[in-house]
């Protein structure tokens, strides 16, 4: 990790170069030069060697289907009629009759139960 910049006002503030007062900008204090850290033979972590990456590329397939052949065509299951899912529900309401309506902003409707 390396550090970007210190925030803080660890100093008094400095004049500003410019104008007369204190310096806005003095309370952000940047690091040390990248001179002073230790790096290389210097450093107390020696660098970790990344070793080259390698891909294996799959054989071949078999030639693919023909248009038309019955490897090609999809299974087709018999469709299901299943109950709506609720898709952000937001308000309930049971009325005398005792329907339950379901306000659904996900499908923007009212669902009857």
């Amino acid at each position: 990790m390396t550090v970007v910049a210190i925030l803080g006002n660890p100093h008094p503030p400095e004049p500003h170069p410019d104008r007369s007062g204190p310096n806005p900008f003095s309370g952000f204090n940047m690091p040390p030069p990248q001179s002073s850290v230790p790096t290389g033979a210097d450093s107390p972590i020696p660098p970790v060697p990344i070793p080259p990456q390698t891909y294996a590329i799959p054989p071949p397939q078999e030639t693919p289907p023909k248009r038309g052949s019955k490897q090609h065509q999809v299974p087709h299951a018999p469709r299901q009629i299943q109950a709506p899912v609720l898709d952000r529900p937001a308000d309930v309401c049971v009325s005398p009759e005792g329907l339950v309506y379901v306000v659904d902003f996900g499908h923007n409707c009212i669902r009857v139960y």
